[in-house]
């Protein structure tokens, strides 16, 4: 609805597209969403996560974290007063921290990020519901299935 202001809490399961990362803590997710129309939004996220990984070369496990601030604009077909479908077009930058003291490591550097997400928010009551959202970045080498709760301010 025209003027809705929604603020999501989630944690993730997935991320970078490495085979051999381990997740210290899966990716935490944020949001601010604004409803420009009754089925546009435009809104802000940050995703944050730590993780581990082994390098091929000399099998040393290295440290890393990732913090991904996303801008994002909505279309939200079929909504109803509980059930809130959406697919997402996602834009931002990823700033990587990788813990290898090799100055040549390109494994995760900083960089300009873009995908697409499709989800769903279902509201238990009029203005608390839980989200459900999966989003692949095309650039930048993540996919992440979120979930979390949903308040609508």
């Amino acid at each position: 609805e025209k003027g809705n202001k929604v603020i999501s809490l989630g944690y993730a399961i997935g991320g970078i597209g490495y085979p051999d990362t381990k997740f210290v803590f899966q990716p935490l997710t944020a949001a601010f969403e604004y409803a420009l129309t009754d089925k546009i939004s435009v809104g802000v996220s940050v995703d944050y996560n730590r993780f581990t990984y082994t390098r091929t070369y000399d099998q040393a496990t290295v440290g890393g974290g990732n913090l991904m601030p996303l801008l994002q604009g909505s279309y939200h077909a079929f909504t109803s007063e509980k059930l809130d479908p959406y697919v997402s077009l996602l834009a931002g930058y990823g700033f990587y921290y990788d813990g290898a003291t090799v100055p040549t490591s390109t494994r995760n550097p900083d960089s300009f990020v873009a995908g697409a997400a499709l989800g769903a928010r279902y509201y238990i009551t009029k203005n608390i519901g839980v989200f459900a959202e999966g989003s692949a970045l095309l650039l930048g080498e993540a996919a992440y299935l979120k979930a979390g709760v949903c308040v609508k301010l």
